[in-house]
């Protein structure tokens, strides 16, 4: 499924991004954790996935 919205003719100080509060959520999470992984280091790592 895709929505396609034209905005032609649309001034451009009326175009305004911003991503939503659970993406900006989900970007926080995952920073948090590729850096607890890092800190934990690959051998508890590869012990947890055996």
């Amino acid at each position: 499924m895709s929505v396609t919205i034209d905005i032609t003719g649309l001034p451009p100080e009326r175009i305004v991004f911003e991503p939503s509060p659970l993406a900006e959520l989900g970007v926080a999470l995952h920073a948090l954790a590729v850096t607890a992984v890092a800190r934990i280091g690959g051998d508890f790592l590869e012990t947890v996935l055996r």
